[in-house]
């Protein structure tokens, strides 16, 4: 056992991988010489690069700083106006909300969480490497870089030599500084170009995905389903009992009408009379597999037994539906409640009978308003990737965003830091005591915004 351990602590130093309570680190030297090299191989074309992120920066973080003070201000004048939020202000205050919190289980689906750490980790690795590369072109060492995962969440840092960068000019320092920022900002195009170029309908661009304004996809069928045999995945439904699909919503929504009011079908009595198959206690002799037995809604021992699938072509009905002298509005006979026949149309096929209860419908049947152009890339991969796509994006410019702020810890405090301690050398003035109290403000105000964030999302999720 002791020689285990010795071997798991020899394993751990070996390879530089610190274990803690809840966290998971592993750092690197070696990397710096790559860096190194890449930044003297390309040292011309990195300092373009970096110069143009500078200037970018520079202007998003006169942005960044105006938005964290303008929402603190807006979200108190909402507060003020109205004693009791209502569920339009807190949605209008969630879309212009500077800063969202994302937290598994409560506004993102526990599923999504190894979309969102993968997310994190590269929004991380990007933001430090594009210090490392910006430091190798500019002649600063990097001395050690490292990966982080505390309670599951990934990070990522980089070291840099202090005696080489202190040494360097305004300029220099600016590039580095604001060197994660900007491959963060380049993080978040390439997602946004991706997602145009891949997961657009429009017909512009080579995308993966076809969508239908006419129905919906299935995208998988349960195990135990009695409809494998009817329907298959990448079948386009487009209606439900006469109702049109047309999106995911409609095809839940319609679902949800027929099990609230409309289970039953309106039947007038002379069809009955021509097309009754028996009636009366017996109901439906005959082993048929075409023939139901039906009953009035509102009176359960007046049964007749009639053809399903004739039966569906009639308009759907309630029980608390005032009926015209000679009409029936009739559902499946059943013992206990009242279960569901339902006539589903796909394109390409018969219309499909559904005799059941319609909430294992739903479980039953999974559909998606797309569905991939190609055999080998299914649904639920695209649905991952476009996924993981959104949570880079969003997070990569909440990386970018936090990183402008003059706070404590972050870029931006080394950003101002910098111009405000060139300031102090250049005019003999002590410029740093201003920026302290700029700090302050700035790190109060993120703190707010985070604050407020957390708010609206405790407010939405009690609704």
């Amino acid at each position: 056992m002791l020689s285990g351990h010795r071997t798991f602590k020899e394993f751990l130093y070996k390879y530089n991988i610190t274990l803690s309570f809840g966290s998971l680190s592993w750092q690197t030297e070696s990397l710096g010489e790559v860096f190194a090299k890449t930044g003297k191989r390309y040292g011309t074309k990195c300092k373009l690069w970096f110069s143009i992120g500078c200037f970018i920066g520079a202007f998003c973080s006169i942005i960044c700083m105006l938005a964290l003070v303008l929402h603190v201000i807006y979200f108190i004048s909402v507060q003020l106006k109205s004693t009791e939020p209502t569920s339009e202000t807190l949605e209008q205050q969630k879309r212009d909300a500077t800063i969202v919190l994302l937290v598994p289980g409560v506004n993102v689906p526990v599923t999504h969480i190894p979309s969102l750490i993968i997310s994190l980790l590269l929004s991380a690795v990007v933001h430090e490497f594009g210090h490392a590369i910006s430091a190798a072109s500019e002649d600063v060492r990097t001395e050690q870089i490292g990966f982080v995962f505390f309670l599951f969440l990934p990070s990522a840092y980089v070291s840099l030599s202090t005696s080489d960068l202190t040494s360097k000019p305004l300029l220099s320092k600016l590039k580095i500084f604001f060197a994660g920022i900007w491959h963060n900002i380049i993080l978040c195009l390439v997602c946004f170009v991706l997602m145009v170029l891949f997961f657009n309908s429009s017909g512009m661009f080579p995308s993966l995905i076809t969508t239908s304004d006419s129905g919906v996809y299935v995208r998988g069928l349960a195990t135990n389903s009695a409809l494998h045999k009817q329907l298959e995945p990448n079948d386009l439904i487009h209606a439900v009992n006469n109702f049109p699909i047309t999106n995911g919503q409609s095809w839940r929504s319609s679902l949800q009408n027929i099990m609230n009011t409309n289970r039953g079908h309106l039947i007038d009595a002379q069809y009955l009379q021509t097309n009754i198959k028996n009636n009366g206690l017996s109901c439906c002799e005959e082993d048929h597999e075409s023939l139901l037995c039906f009953n009035d809604w509102n009176d359960k021992s007046n049964k007749m037994c009639m053809t399903a699938r004739d039966v569906l072509n009639f308009q759907t009905c309630s029980n608390t539906q005032q009926l015209s002298a000679g009409q029936y509005c009739i559902v499946p006979y059943s013992d206990d409640d009242v279960i569901d026949l339902v006539g589903i149309d796909a394109v390409g096929k018969k219309r499909i009978v559904y005799l059941g209860d319609l909430k294992n419908l739903n479980r039953e049947v999974t559909v998606s308003d797309v569905h991939s152009k190609f055999s080998f890339l299914s649904i639920d991969a695209l649905s991952w990737l476009l996924r993981t796509l959104n949570y880079t994006l969003a997070l990569s410019g909440a990386l970018a965003i936090l990183n402008l702020a003059p706070a404590y810890n972050l870029d931006g405090d080394a950003i101002f830091g910098a111009i405000f301690e060139f300031l102090e050398f250049y005019y003999q003035y002590p410029y740093k005591k201003l920026y302290t109290r700029i700090r302050i403000f700035f790190t109060f105000m993120l703190a707010l915004n985070i604050l407020i964030a957390a708010y609206n999302m405790i407010k939405i999720y009690k609704q």
